[in-house]
């Protein structure tokens, strides 16, 4: 019976006759197809699974691959995209969900804030000084969309790791200080917003460091 079995997954009859991709994007099925020609002249055994998700993980708006090959000439390719929360200045980087950094070819549909970093944080090698909570700021950014979905926001994030967040095109600034607490501090600033409406245009700055006490200025 092992013979047997082992003789099903070398024998050319298990290479892959079809291969089905599930979760791609137009734009990325060339390259996908590219990377697919050779496992489709392999039996099922010599084919590495890690491999091929390794490969297709190199298309940068990809978050996952799963590969998976049966006995029978039929294959699949399940990949998950990333979620761009937020636009990296006047460029084609997006932060996705996680906090990572990466380059999208085609435009997401939807409004997602503009991401404002201090030059210090997109240099190759960080200092241990200049750190950012990128995964914090990923969830800022998320929340603000679902908070303002037709209202585009900018999020700026400085040297010193202070966080703002302001309208698009212009007006206050909401001051946080540190991504600590920042549920609480984006959760205080949306009951101010809908309490007084004009807010954005009344004050000059939302102090909202402590989110217990927050201030404005006008």
């Amino acid at each position: 019976m092992i013979s047997v079995v082992l003789g099903i997954l070398y024998s050319p009859l298990s290479r892959a006759q079809v291969v089905w991709v599930e979760g791609a994007t137009q734009e990325q099925m060339p390259a996908i197809i590219k990377l697919l020609q050779g496992v489709r002249h392999q039996p099922a055994l010599q084919v590495s699974k890690a491999k091929v998700e390794s490969d297709v993980l190199e298309i940068n708006e990809i978050k996952s691959a799963k590969y998976t090959q049966n006995l029978f000439g039929r294959a699949i390719l399940q990949v998950v995209q990333k979620v761009p929360v937020a636009r990296v200045g006047d460029t084609n980087a997006y932060l996705d969900e996680d906090g990572n950094i990466f380059i999208l070819a085609v435009k997401p549909k939807q409004i997602v804030p503009v991401l404002v970093l201090n030059p210090i944080f997109t240099e190759p090698t960080l200092s241990p000084m200049a750190r950012w909570e990128s995964g914090r700021v990923a969830k800022i950014c998320q929340q603000s969309s679902k908070n303002w979905p037709d209202f585009p926001v900018k999020i700026e994030v400085t040297e010193r790791g202070v966080i703002n967040l302001q309208p698009l095109t212009g007006g206050a600034m909401a001051v946080f200080g540190s991504s600590d607490d920042w549920e609480k501090k984006l959760a205080a600033l949306a009951r101010m917003v809908q309490a007084e409406p004009e807010l954005w245009r009344r004050y000059k700055e939302v102090n909202l460091i402590d989110p217990e006490n927050p201030m404005t200025r006008s």
